[in-house]
């Protein structure tokens, strides 16, 4: 006799929904609520039905936002963390921050000022060693450090008829996802992998007092130099725990083709077995730069929920780069009427930092050809 087949046969398992969408619909609440002079839980029920977790995300923003709250229930703090723990595993196939963020020590700022992490010195080292029987055990200590990380302001501003927030409905959500995601990864990657300093604005770029080493040349043997070059520096400073080798598409492509005297590849899958760690390949990376980090040094903190905020009223600077001040009696240009061409305005702010918990642990190459 055969045995019954399992239901699990006939019927597919449910995929699961990410967190993640509740920041994009959420942003899409907003908007549509504005048009519709109703609030983001009428224009979201309006929009996506009975979305419970929608309604939880939503009153976690609304009390983000009101100084006398000071804390959030536990359910609605773990909701929040795993929407934005979820948002960057989408941006992971292209942001370089997000894949850091996912191998280093992350946290975010809830109703914390600000967060520190702490980080050691080299030397001294606390470090037990062996002792001779009734012999005195030896005192020891660590050097310690603490890096603290306030919170740095990251926000965008951008302008949409009225007409097209209406006749978008509920694929606004879908628009604003696509863009957020590869908008946001540039533009993190971007501050994270150049050499500033960090400021009162901004954290300071990875490759900011690094060891930067010129490339040897294009041969395999050159390529070994070059890694031994980046490697040196980091593992005279104390690291290596834990390793990740970040570079662009280009130089991935050339080591998986690149073949020794005989015709055999040299390295026919980096990202197995190419070199001691993990290797992130990204375009947001510089072409001919690579770099190493070692990523248990590596620190993010951010907020649990980023805020949207949507106005039809006032006067903005239709400046990408270097917007102006409209209120100091300078003339900026252009400038729009968001009442008189019956335009909305959707912002979203993100207090999001980072940093390397001890010196020395980012090193690279450039002037890579190969």
């Amino acid at each position: 006799m055969n045995a019954v087949p399992s239901t699990l046969s006939y019927y597919p398992a449910r995929k699961r929904r990410t967190k993640a969408r509740l920041l994009f619909r959420s942003c899409a609440a907003h908007c549509a609520a504005f048009t519709q002079e109703t609030t983001p839980e009428i224009a979201a029920a309006r929009l996506f039905g009975n979305d419970a977790g929608l309604k939880s995300y939503l009153s976690i923003q609304r009390a983000a936002v009101d100084p006398a709250v000071t804390s959030l229930p536990d359910w609605a703090g773990s909701l929040a963390a795993e929407t934005w723990a979820e948002f960057l595993t989408l941006l992971q196939p292209v942001s370089v921050y997000a894949q850091l963020a996912a191998i280093g020590t992350r946290f975010d700022f809830d109703s914390v000022g600000k967060v520190s992490f702490p980080g050691r010195d080299s030397s001294p080292a606390l470090a037990g060693d062996f002792v001779g029987e009734n012999a005195p055990i030896p005192v020891k200590k660590a050097g310690l450090r603490a890096v603290s990380l306030p919170p740095r302001k990251m926000a965008v501003l951008s302008a949409l008829s009225s007409e097209m927030s209406r006749s978008t409905g509920g694929r606004l959500e879908k628009y604003i996802r696509d863009l957020m995601i590869e908008d946001t990864a540039r533009v993190l990657d971007t501050r994270l992998l150049d050499d500033v300093a960090a400021d009162a604005v901004r954290p300071a770029g990875l490759l900011n007092n690094a060891t930067l080493t010129p490339s040897a040349g294009t041969l395999p043997g050159d390529v070994i130099k070059d890694l031994k070059a980046a490697l040196a520096p980091v593992l005279a400073s104390g690291g290596g725990r834990r390793l990740v080798w970040i570079m662009n598409p280009i130089q991935a492509m050339s080591l998986v083709l690149q073949t020794d005297a005989g015709g055999r590849f040299v390295w026919p899958d980096i990202e197995r077995g190419f070199m001691l760690g993990s290797v992130i390949i990204s375009p947001n990376v510089p072409d001919g730069t690579l770099i190493l980090v070692d990523a248990a040094e590596f620190a993010t903190v951010a907020d649990v929920a980023p805020q949207f905020d949507v106005s039809d009223a006032g006067t903005i600077h239709m400046e990408d780069t270097a917007p102006e001040s409209l209120n100091d009696g300078t003339f900026a240009d252009p400038v729009i009427s968001l009442f008189q061409q019956d335009a909305l305005a959707i912002r979203m702010i993100q207090q999001i930092n980072w940093a390397m918990r001890r010196p020395g642990m980012v090193s690279g190459v450039t002037g890579i050809q190969w």
